[in-house]
């Protein structure tokens, strides 16, 4: 009985070492979306930065639904400088939420599907992403408008948070 209850022991220690050592810690003076606004929608939410205007709009011409996809009844329209952004939000097929976003400048629009159960979008036109979408870890990630299309800005590192 010793020999399990101090392998177990040893165990335990060395999952608290390498969860320490290995696992990301949250950043010094990171702000998280402090005051940022909760926009319901469609089933879903977006945290939303407060001096961002928004309203549930029923329906888009311009918003298709990729194959399988359902956005449903109400779409977000939030008004982020010169540019007009339209999401949807559907649970998918297989229960893998994401946000399908459409952006127009002018004439000209982009889109892009963002597979999260979570999304913040900032004044600064830029979308943060957290969730385990198709990934066996909760994957966070950061999203930026261009001319040309809405592109992940690539991060050093995943965040992979600890359990311990």
């Amino acid at each position: 009985m010793r020999k399990i209850s101090f392998g177990i022991c040893i165990l335990l220690f060395s999952s608290l070492f390498v969860n320490g050592a290995f696992c990301a810690q949250p950043q010094k003076g990171a702000t998280p979306f402090v005051n940022y606004k909760v926009a319901e929608f469609n089933g879903s939410f977006i945290l939303l930065d407060p001096i961002l205007k928004y309203k549930v709009i029923k329906n888009d011409a311009a918003f298709e639904e990729p194959f399988g996809q359902f956005y449903g009844d109400e779409l977000l329209q939030v008004e982020c400088g010169k540019q007009s952004v339209v999401i949807g939000f559907s649970n998918g097929p297989s229960e893998d939420p994401n946000f399908e976003i459409l952006v127009r400048k002018g004439k000209k629009s982009i889109s892009k599907n963002i597979a999260s159960e979570r999304i913040a979008m900032s004044s600064a036109c830029q979308f943060y992403a957290n969730g385990n979408t198709d990934n066996s870890f909760n994957m966070r990630q950061k999203f930026s408008i261009t001319d040309n299309e809405i592109l992940e800005i690539e991060q050093p590192y995943y965040l992979v948070p600890c359990i311990i």
